[in-house]
């Protein structure tokens, strides 16, 4: 325990902090991922790539699996605080509901015991959620780039991609987030990819993305010939 009575330090929970601010995002990615409309994030319970032909199933288990186990360790954290703390305000059921509460109950979270694995549990569930949605490109395999860049992800899904390719030493693609992409389509550069999801999921085909967002990196970077 640390001098102002917390199980885990104040880094610690400024880390857990951020991602659960991430859990919103991940989880709407999580769902296509799960319903197979990516064709990166494949992949049986225990986080195992397998090819096509190797994984008939209409559904990616290990991203459904990696979602429920987020789920589950949420529930353990709040059910934890609730009863060591005698906290009565519990939050919804839903995913980000959760997320969303222990973040405004961090303090309470630290001095709660057990805190320590709790908080370990939840960050290693959601690591695991964004290695489902885009597993580590290290290093970068050509082929799988090219299928890659076949598929079709929210802008969520394109900044997680462009994450793993700048850290594989591409630097390209380093400042390829979220807004880019938002940008890239306010300017008419990229559209969204029509197609029968659900109305709120907001697709692009990657390749497109890439090239488009490099396009106007090589435009911003040419001399002034006037």
């Amino acid at each position: 325990m640390t001098v102002d009575h917390l199980f885990v330090s104040r880094h610690e929970l400024q880390q857990l902090s951020d991602d659960l601010h991430a859990v919103r995002g991940l989880v709407e990615e999580l769902a296509i991922t799960v319903a197979r409309l990516d064709r990166i994030g494949r992949g049986d319970r225990n986080g195992n790539r397998t090819k096509p032909s190797e994984y008939p199933a209409p559904m990616n288990l290990g991203a459904y699996q990696a979602g429920e186990d987020l789920h589950t360790a949420l529930v353990f954290c709040v059910n934890q605080v609730c009863e060591q703390r005698g906290i009565t305000d519990r939050p919804g059921d839903t995913t980000p509901k959760l997320a969303a509460w222990i973040d405004a109950h961090l303090m309470s979270v630290g001095t709660t015991q057990g805190a320590g694995e709790t908080v370990h549990q939840i960050r290693d569930a959601i690591r695991n959620v964004r290695f489902q949605i885009c597993p580590p490109v290290k290093p970068i395999d050509p082929a799988a780039l090219t299928s890659a860049r076949r598929t079709r992800l929210s802008a969520n899904g394109i900044a997680t991609l462009a994450r793993r390719l700048a850290d594989a030493g591409d630097e390209r693609y380093a400042d390829l987030n979220r807004r880019r992409v938002k940008y890239l389509r306010e300017i008419g550069r990229i559209t969204p990819v029509p197609g029968p999801w659900k109305p709120d999921w907001v697709l692009y085909e990657v390749g497109d993305v890439l090239d488009s967002h490099e396009r106007l990196r090589d435009a911003a970077n040419l001399p002034d010939t006037a």
